[in-house]
Parts: C-alpha cells; sequence; structure tokens
C-alpha cells in the first residue's frame, strides 16, 4: 500500500473521483441556505454545475473519465429530476421514468449509462438510462427476487452492471437485499447469503460488488465467492479490487486482499473521517471532522509516488494527471 498524504478541501462535501483527478460533490451555500453541485479540477478551481431556472439546490454523484457527472437538481417547483452535467457544465435533464414524479441519477459509466431511481407512485423504483436507450426499468427485472415494493440503482461498471439494492420479500415483511442486475436481463440477489438487511455499493470492471451489511459483516463478492471485510463499512471500490470506508474506530480505512484493513491519515486535530471513493492509482476522497461528526471538512488522501517514480512524475505527469480510471 502506498503511503499517503491528506489535503482539506474544504466546504466540498465530495462524492467521486475520475481517471483525470476531476472531483464532483456538493458544497453548502451559506447565502441561500441550500446545496449547489460542484466539480473540482486538476488546479484546484470549483464549478458551480448549473441548475434548472429558477431552482435552487442539486447534487453531484458520480463523474465519468469524460467528465459527464450525475446527481439531481430541483426545479422552479422544488421537483428533483435526475440530471447529467456535460463537461462544460451545462445539464441535461434525464428527469425520470415513465409515471413518474421525480427522479435522482447516482453513477454514470464511461459509456454515458446512468443509473439511479425514480419514484412511481408510492416507492422508488431502479432505473438505467442512456441517451439512444431511454430508460429501462430494473425493478421489472428479476421476477422471484425482487418484490417490486423498492429498488434503487447505486453503481454502474463499464459493461453495464449494476448493484444497488431492492425489496425481497422475506416471510411477511420485505427487506432490502444487495442486487446485482446485469446486461442480460437477469438478476442475481447479492444478499442472499446473509438475514440482515444489505445494500451493493459499487461494482468494478471485473463484476466485483462492494456489499454493506446492516449490524454484521460487509464482504466483497467476487462471482465466486465472498471475502469477509470485517470491522469496515464499505463504500467505494476501484478497478483493482480495492475498498474504501469507514473502520468502527470512526476512522477512514483502505482494505485489500494483500494489506488487509488499514486506517488513512486524519488532518491535525480532528478526530474522525470516512472515506468515499478511490481510483486505479489509489487517490482517495473523503470528508474528516473536528469534535463533531456533522462539522465536516472534504479531504483528498494523495498517494504519494515511491521515490523510483518520482523523477518521472515530476518530469512528465503533472499535478493528478497520472490518475488512471475509477469506478464506483
Amino acid at each position: 500500500m502506498p503511503t499517503y498524504r491528506i489535503h482539506e478541501l474544504g466546504t466540498l462535501f465530495p462524492r467521486a473521483i475520475n481517471a483525470s483527478g476531476q472531483i464532483v460533490g456538493n458544497q453548502y451555500q451559506p447565502s441561500s441556505g441550500e446545496t449547489h453541485a460542484i466539480r473540482r479540477g486538476l488546479d484546484g478551481s470549483l464549478v458551480h454545475l448549473s441548475m434548472f431556472s429558477g431552482g435552487v439546490r442539486a447534487e453531484a454523484w458520480d463523474i465519468n473519465d469524460s467528465g459527464q457527472a450525475v446527481g439531481w437538481a430541483k426545479d422552479s417547483a422544488g421537483v428533483n429530476h435526475a440530471v447529467l452535467w456535460n463537461p462544460d457544465g451545462s445539464m441535461t435533464d434525464i428527469g425520470w421514468l415513465s409515471g413518474g414524479s421525480f427522479g435522482s441519477a447516482t453513477a454514470i459509466n464511461n459509456a454515458g449509462q446512468v443509473t439511479g431511481s425514480s419514484r412511481v407512485g408510492a416507492y422508488d423504483r431502479a432505473f438505467l438510462w442512456s441517451a439512444s436507450g431511454g430508460f429501462v426499468d430494473l425493478s421489472a427485472l428479476g421476477s422471484g427476487i425482487l418484490s417490486g415494493i423498492w429498488a434503487y440503482g447505486w453503481s454502474i461498471n463499464a459493461q453495464g452492471y449494476v448493484t444497488g439494492y431492492g425489496s425481497v420479500r422475506k416471510g411477511a415483511v420485505d427487506i432490502s437485499h444487495a442486487i446485482l442486475w446485469k446486461p442480460d436481463g437477469t438478476v442475481q440477489d447479492l444478499g442472499a447469503s446473509t438475514s440482515n438487511a444489505s445494500f451493493g455499493r459499487a461494482v468494478n470492471d471485473s463484476t466485483q460488488a462492494a456489499v454493506n451489511v446492516d449490524q454484521a459483516n460487509d464482504f466483497l463478492w467476487t462471482g465466486t465467492g465472498t471475502t469477509t471485510l470485517t470491522g469496515f463499512e464499505v463504500y467505494g471500490m476501484n478497478n483493482r479490487g480495492e475498498v474504501v470506508g469507514v473502520n468502527t474506530s470512526d476512522r477512514a480505512g483502505f482494505w485489500s486482499a494483500s494489506t488487509g484493513l488499514v486506517s488513512l491519515p486524519t488532518l491535525p486535530a480532528w478526530n474522525g473521517s470516512s472515506a468515499t471513493d478511490i481510483n486505479y492509482a489509489r487517490w482517495i476522497i473523503g470528508t474528516s471532522y473536528q469534535t463533531y461528526w456533522y462539522d465536516r471538512r472534504g479531504v483528498l488522501w494523495e498517494a504519494v509516488p515511491e521515490p523510483s517514480s518520482f523523477l518521472a512524475l515530476v518530469c512528465g505527469l503533472a499535478g493528478l494527471g497520472i490518475l488512471r480510471r475509477r469506478v464506483r
């Protein structure tokens, strides 16, 4: 595992980091009391992403390697729309599923496929969207697995596999299970191995999935088995199969098969931290707080290059430009 240098990102709450080091997230605006969707550039500059005319709030949740970002924005009536922000900061209104009343996008891959959820009737339904194909109602798939009450798309990989969670009938009640929606239209219940509620948090291009389990151990699902992640709540994963999140000591953590669980450094005199995303080059984003959990600041854990690679870094690769592909 590399050593890390921690940088404070101020009031930016970072959600995702792409291959070139662009970060998207959210920032509270004291003047309006609302949240704006923000993209942070390689030079540290912050761009306020477009909002609806008359709208006052937006949140960005993911960014792909082309600089396309997704999230949600409120219109002038206060209704949430799933949206896609183009690299120039302009906004495309994705909207919601047919018959829906609001939408939210949570992840985008390099092909421009988007996943998220849309309220239809009394419940939220998972969706897959693309500019060429429009909406696919993922909640309608998986007959015999999903009960059809609620479902959320959370992460999507390069091949179009989506993970998230949906309602599964257990006896007389419905419980959330981590779900993998496959490009062929089939569905796999990743939470079938536990009686607790579970949530798919990330899927990488090897179709490994990081699964959060309520009041039990989280795990990494590999397609052929699972690896238990004891004492660790998972949030993000890269294409190496390395996972980030928070440990039971309220510290941001990094896990890999070779290192096990390792705590990341905190800001001086700050008490706790949490990591939300990691890219292929092992650059990590998250938050840290001082004294009180709600007094949070965004942070970037910069992977410090090995001495042998430092010369190449300063001679040819500026800033965060060495970052390679990341996934959610």
